[in-house]
């Protein structure tokens, strides 16, 4: 990991052994020093650990460990408010979560619950929405709401599909509509059949989306609700002659622009 504070000119050696993409500089109103970065690291004998570093001195002696203890490789997630670690004993995994930097505490999941992955989908506004796949689930998701601190955790939406990228890299299909705070968008896969929901209240409530009354050529589109909805393709298109998925923007609150049918 390399710092420059010239604007590129000159180049600073802060560390070495650091995860790619577990590097994250610091959060404004949350952390003290706007010169601190969050890192994952691999130690001496090959463990990773959560260090924090000020870019104008990162050396080995200067580093603090933020967690005690090793955390798993490729866990460490700093957003908005929130740090997130992942440790795995033999089988089980423990997940962890810091509030505004304070101690870590283990997340508490609903008695049932048997994660066999979790994905942070967003942590807007105090609150800490997850994406977690139980032991039983191959394609899909339950959507998970936090309290304030991100620890308790209570169940929102089952079943929202997921697809597995290259590189072990997982895609909810899930959207947080840009510019108006709240509103989600998600697929829900049931029994084969995929349903897009939409949420305006933060996950308490979700319902299908309206269809249209005719298609894009102006002709009368025969979909009635409530035995038929609009279907939207958020994160990926299954059909490949299908353009795009859904966009929305901060800078244009309200408008939304997707490919579904």
């Amino acid at each position: 990991l390399f710092a420059s504070t010239d604007l590129g000119r000159k180049w600073t050696l802060l560390q070495e052994r650091v995860t790619k993409d577990r590097i994250f500089w610091s959060v404004s109103g949350v952390d003290l020093d706007p010169d601190l970065v969050h890192m994952e690291m691999q130690d001496s004998s090959g463990g990773y650990l959560y260090v924090t570093c000020l870019i104008q001195n990162c050396s080995d002696k200067m580093v603090t460990a933020q967690f005690l203890g090793k955390i798993d490789h490729n866990s460490l997630l700093v957003q908005d408010d929130y740090v997130f670690v992942k440790v795995t004993t033999g089988n089980r995994t423990k997940h962890y979560v810091s509030y505004r930097r304070n101690e870590f505490v283990q997340m508490r999941f609903p008695k049932y619950a048997l994660p066999k992955d979790v994905q942070i989908v967003s942590t807007d506004e105090s609150q800490v929405f997850l994406a977690l796949q139980e032991w039983y689930q191959s394609d899909t998701y339950n959507l998970y709401q936090s309290d304030s601190q991100g620890v308790y955790y209570s169940m929102i939406l089952e079943n929202v599909r997921s697809t597995k990228q290259p590189e072990e890299n997982v895609l909810i299909d899930i959207l947080e509509v840009r510019g108006v705070k709240g509103v989600f968008l998600a697929n829900q896969k049931i029994d084969g059949k995929v349903t897009t929901r939409i949420t305006y209240n933060k996950g308490r409530t979700w319902e299908p989306l309206t269809p249209p009354t005719t298609d894009m050529n102006g002709k009368p589109v025969s979909c009635k609700v409530p035995d038929c909805h609009l279907h939207l393709h958020l994160r990926w298109a299954d059909n490949p002659y299908v353009s795009g998925t859904v966009h929305t923007k901060d800078s244009a609150p309200g408008l939304i622009m997707g490919a579904g049918e």
